[in-house]
């Protein structure tokens, strides 16, 4: 308990509540795939608990209840354990930097009608016949069709739009520029003495992290 919290301590927020669980399961030593899934809980019930406006002592005592009731992790209905288990469970849950941050962040991000899920350019050939009886193939022409997946009103949706090469240039571009204006709004973030929380932390840009 200890060593996952001074490492969860030391942590800054992020937009991935498993890439939060690896790196304080580096900062531990403890096993990853336990301090990820801990994590990806313990962000799940602040995120509850600020939705639906509870105390976090009553979040840790009615799961540790509930835990007890199903003898879960070693616990007795009754046993004074359930006590230690809500003072562990509050403890974690009140930590503000960074659970609570990354809790309400991964929330704004996705306050959205069509959050996008994923994309994909698929490119064709298409040929192009003579005319009459005889066809024949006298040229060709590409097209690009990109592919956007949504996650919509709860509903995952897909989207694909027909692009020439005039079009996925211009869809470069507008990407370009929109890379260049985030950079300029992370420096005013951060000269407004705020933390910029990235969606693309370093060790998800270094390919550490698979989905």
């Amino acid at each position: 308990m200890n060593r996952l919290f001074d490492a969860l301590t030391t942590q800054s927020p992020t937009l991935s509540p498993t890439v939060l669980g690896r790196r304080a399961a580096e900062a531990s030593g403890l096993e990853t795939e336990r301090v990820v899934s801990i994590v990806q809980a313990l962000i799940s019930l602040i995120t509850t608990q600020d939705q639906r406006r509870l105390s976090t002592e009553k979040v840790a005592i009615d799961i540790a209840e509930a835990a007890g009731s199903e003898k879960l992790g070693g616990l007795e209905p009754g046993s004074p354990n359930i006590s230690t288990f809500a003072k562990r469970l509050t403890r974690l849950m009140t930590l503000e930097q960074p659970l609570g941050v990354t809790s309400r962040a991964v929330n704004v991000m996705i306050q959205h009608k069509n959050p996008l899920r994923s994309s994909r350019i698929l490119s064709d050939i298409r040929a192009i016949f003579s005319s009459g009886d005889d066809p024949q193939p006298v040229a060709a022409v590409i097209v690009h069709n990109l592919q956007l997946a949504t996650m919509t009103d709860g509903d995952y949706l897909t989207f694909t739009a027909a692009l020439d090469a005039q079009d996925l240039r211009s869809l470069a571009a507008v990407v370009a520029r929109a890379i260049k204006k985030e950079d300029r709004l992370k420096n005013t973030i951060q000269q407004a003495g705020l933390s910029y929380i990235d969606v693309l932390p370093a060790d998800l840009l270094a390919g550490d992290l698979e989905d």
